[in-house]
Order: C-alpha cells, then sequence, then structure tokens
C-alpha cells in the first residue's frame, strides 16, 4: 500500500509485476497534481535501480537508463578527505581495497591502485606518475628494479615493413633546444638536439 499524502512528498510501494518471480519495492515522488515519477526500485532479485525501472543485468547497483542524460554519480568530501571506490575480495586487512580510486581533496589527486598499494597517479597539476608518487616532469615513470624494462614497446603485426617506433616532436628547430637527454645518475650523458645534432657530455 503506497505511504504518503498523494500531494507530496513520496509513495512507497510493493509492486506485483505479474508474473512469479517475485515483487518489487517502488520508491515514488508525488506531485501536486496527483501524479507519481518513480525514483528507485529495488527489483525481486535484489538489484538497486534509480532512475529506471529495468535492471540490464550487470550488477545489482544501476543508475540511470538509456533515456537519462546525464547521469552523474557525485560523492562529496571535506577539503581534507578522501573520496573512494574499493573493489574488495575479502572482508579484513587489504583485502578491503585491494583495487581502488581515490580522489585525495588535501591534495586534489587522483590515485589509482592494485593489490592494495598506489600504482598511479593524476597530481593536482595534471601530472601522471606510475610507479613513484612525485612527479618530476609532465609524464614520470619509475622502476625500482634493475633487471626490469621500465617502458616496451612491441609491434606484433608481422606483415609490416618497419618496427617500432616512438615519435617526439618539438616546435622548436635550432642548435640549443635539447629534443632528447640521455642520464646516468644526475649527469647527461648524451644530448639530441632539435635540429638533429648529438651531444656526448
Amino acid at each position: 500500500t503506497p505511504t504518503g499524502d498523494g500531494s507530496g512528498e513520496f509513495h512507497i510501494g510493493v509492486h506485483d509485476n505479474g508474473g512469479t518471480g517475485g515483487r518489487n519495492i517502488v520508491f515514488k515522488r508525488g506531485g501536486s497534481d496527483g501524479m507519481d515519477t518513480e525514483s528507485m526500485r529495488i527489483d525481486s532479485s535484489g538489484n538497486l535501480n534509480i532512475g529506471s525501472d529495468t535492471n540490464v543485468g550487470y550488477g545489482p547497483l544501476q543508475i540511470g537508463s538509456t533515456s537519462t542524460s546525464p547521469t552523474i554519480l557525485q560523492m562529496v568530501g571535506s577539503t581534507s578527505s578522501n573520496n573512494a571506490i574499493h573493489f574488495a575480495d575479502g572482508t579484513s586487512g587489504d583485502d578491503r581495497y585491494r583495487g581502488f580510486v581515490q580522489y585525495g581533496h588535501a591534495d586534489n589527486a587522483l590515485l589509482f591502485g592494485t593489490n592494495a598499494a598506489e600504482r598511479m597517479r593524476i597530481d593536482t597539476s595534471g601530472n601522471l606518475s606510475v610507479g613513484t608518487t612525485s612527479a618530476a616532469a609532465k609524464f614520470t615513470v619509475s622502476q625500482s628494479s634493475l633487471d626490469s624494462d621500465i617502458v616496451s614497446v612491441t609491434n606484433s603485426n608481422g606483415t609490416r615493413s618497419y618496427g617500432q617506433r616512438i615519435t617526439f616532436s618539438t616546435d622548436h628547430n635550432d642548435a640549443t633546444s635539447t629534443f632528447f637527454t640521455c642520464k646516468g645518475g644526475s649527469n647527461n650523458r648524451l644530448h639530441i638536439l632539435s635540429n638533429g645534432n648529438v651531444l656526448n657530455s
């Protein structure tokens, strides 16, 4: 039986779909014209649908429908808090957040984690760091193992006559603009200038 005064605020009712699969719990908001608009339902399988009366079958929570635009899931926190989505495979310890996506409002950084550890972050300036929490440039990759490749580029198309390519481009073309630098420790070992000249230093 719906509850509410009909002019108003809300209706909660049990809806019989006419089949043998059970009943749905439907939440509706009323209007001054007496019309009800469905806002949310828990279907007979226990799925929660918000903004839709039909679950497409990919999980127990569905927000929006094909006729909804836009669909936004918003999490709000203080300027010093974290908002996160955790992917758990257990109920204690690190298993509660084996994978995660987290936004830190204190430093305005977006973090991505696997196996309960941070693996990548985008900081407040838009710098991307992989394997480190501190960006040294617009894109920083850090590897602690001496025997592992940091970046691997593979072309699996064997019909091509050329191999793999990494392209660097710059708008400058003079003898003083550094295009590519190799370092050993803190020392520069090789420079390729934007005009194509190679310097050993």
